[in-house]
């Protein structure tokens, strides 16, 4: 459809190494985030994330915002802002083979635009 965008999002972090005495890092990107203009909306059951790295424990974040009602009077809303982050923590040691490996987490969301006005 020619009214419609595909918006790509990434977010990315990495932590320093565990230690050798145990000690873990762990460190949270920056939000990455994109409003589209007044006459679009993100249509949300087109959200995909794909995971392009990961090591140790993770977790990611995804969250649209900035609702509109898009049929006037009718309730029905969609979003205009879409933000990820991430979050990474180094592994656990045991095994010693983790000693000084980092925590990393890189991910990529897609989701589709579509103007409504």
């Amino acid at each position: 459809m020619a009214d419609e965008t595909t918006v790509t999002l990434t977010a990315a972090t990495q932590t320093n190494g565990t230690t050798a005495d145990g000690a873990r890092d762990s460190n949270t990107s920056p939000w990455d985030s994109i409003t589209v203009s007044e006459n679009e909306v993100f249509r949300e059951n087109t959200i995909t994330k794909a995971v392009v790295a990961s090591r140790g424990d993770t977790e990611d974040t995804v969250e649209f915002d900035d609702y509109i009602e898009i049929l006037p009077g009718t309730g029905i809303t969609q979003p205009r802002t879409l933000r990820i982050k991430v979050w990474a923590r180094s592994p656990k040691v045991p095994p010693l083979s983790n000693i000084g490996v980092k925590g990393v987490r890189e991910i990529e969301v897609k989701c589709t635009a579509v103007k409504f006005r």
